[in-house]
């Protein structure tokens, strides 16, 4: 190879952003460029005489696809797959690998090259996606069986009245009839909470501050807590304009709350909601914006993955029959997105859980603050 084509060959895998590793027939690590020590944070020292096994998240993982790709066809190799890999700082992330032999000069395989691409955030923008997806489907279902549901309601509440009113007081009958109409009611409330879900432009939103507006639904949430369980909150009185509705506000911070109150209602705990400005990126195409983060943490109980990827799915509760209708979590993922916002949850079990909530800041004229 001429000096300059190696020269050339030098530079492009010098600049290429993704990580790029090569390795010999024994596995053993050669050669990384820069992209790869952004990615997993390890220099070509910290990898001496080490394999490709010690960069990835785990023995099983390794041996899930790490042996399994080193015996795979040249054609099969340059397919990407995915690994789950352990950076230097000790987390462990998502990439998506492609391999290709490394041939010398006669065709004969001296190694491997290895290409390596972090979509940690791409899996959770594609995850946040098929999530809005499935919710938009339920929504357009279930807000036409509400519909119904609510004439029905209708009735039994106009003929239900008329009856209540000639029955005699202090008798079984009359007590039975209105804890009827008791559960008629909540059955009612139900009902609204599947419309609120489901209609999503009948909100007439306006630029303001939300200040207030948190700290008035934590202050209601406060006054109804368990003495076993402190609230604290804190609000950065500098936040930027937000487009929104003050019930649909109020409604999110209550309904986090009561979902983070009820996790430490046995064992008691702590719960904090913060409200700051921070720069927040949408998407990966778009840069970062001004918005405004709501979080609500609670030291509760916590949860497993399984149960986080259903968290905002309706219906879905964890709570005891007739404890829970499972639509607190989805009502407010859809009332965030209505918002404009973006709505994410963090947990592990045994050590609580926080609720994200993003917000675009906005102008007087309610346009997105750009950077």
């Amino acid at each position: 190879m001429s000096r300059e084509r190696t020269s050339l060959v030098s530079a492009v895998f010098e600049a290429i952003p993704d990580g790029i590793v090569a390795v010999n027939m024994d596995r053993e690590i050669v050669s990384i460029n820069k992209g790869f020590t952004n990615t997993l944070g390890y220099d070509l020292e910290d990898l001496k005489g080490q394999t490709t096994a010690y960069f990835y998240a785990s023995e099983e993982e390794f041996k899930r696809q790490g042996e399994l790709r080193y015996n795979l066809s040249a054609e099969e190799l340059r397919l990407p797959y995915m690994v789950q890999y352990r950076h230097k700082d000790g987390h462990s992330f998502a990439g998506e690998t492609i391999g290709v032999p490394m041939l010398d000069v006669d065709g004969n395989k001296i190694g491997f090259i290895g290409v390596i691409r972090d979509i940690t955030q791409k899996a959770h923008l594609e995850n946040q996606l098929h999530q809005s997806q499935k919710l938009q489907t339920v929504g357009t279902m279930v807000g036409g069986i509400a519909h119904e549901l609510n004439n029905v309601l209708q009735s039994i509440f106009l003929y239900g009245s008329l009856v209540r009113d000639n029955l005699p007081d202090n008798t079984d009958t009359k007590t039975n009839f209105l804890q009827l109409m008791k559960d008629a009611e909540r059955a009612r409330d139900i009902v609204k909470q599947v419309l609120t879900f489901s209609r999503k432009s009948s909100i007439e939103l306006k630029p303001q501050y939300i200040h207030d507006m948190v700290r008035d639904a934590v202050s209601i949430q406060k006054a109804a807590t368990l003495a076993s369980i402190q609230v604290h909150h804190e609000i950065d009185e500098t936040c930027g304009m937000v487009l929104s509705d003050a019930t649909q506000i109020h409604q999110i911070i209550l309904n986090l709350c009561n979902n983070a109150l009820q996790s430490m209602a046995e064992k008691g705990g702590v719960l904090t909601v913060k409200m700051t400005q921070v720069e927040a990126a949408w998407n990966l195409e778009k840069p970062a914006q001004p918005a405004v983060e709501i979080t609500v943490t609670d030291t509760g109980e916590g949860m497993g993955k399984e149960i986080m990827d259903k968290v905002f799915d309706p219906f879905f509760t964890t709570k005891r029959i007739g404890a829970g209708t499972g639509l607190g979590l989805s009502v407010v993922h859809g009332i965030v997105e209505t918002l404009g916002g973006q709505i994410s949850v963090k947990s592990k079990v045994d050590h609580g859980t926080s609720f994200r909530v993003i917000f675009p800041v906005v102008d007087k004229d309610g346009r997105v603050i750009k950077v």
